[in-house]
């Protein structure tokens, strides 16, 4: 889980876009996000 907030906040804010699954990861896991509407975010994306 640490992993995942090392690797996102190692990204510059105006990249994060570029990596829909990290994303995707670090909003279900630590923001709390809803798993299924943030699956079909991320499906949509790729």
């Amino acid at each position: 889980m640490r992993n995942i907030r090392a690797a996102y906040n190692l990204i510059p804010e105006a990249e994060r876009g570029k990596y829909p699954v990290l994303e995707f990861l670090y909003h279900t896991v630590h923001g709390g996000a809803n798993i299924y509407t943030a699956l079909e975010g991320l499906l949509s994306r790729i």
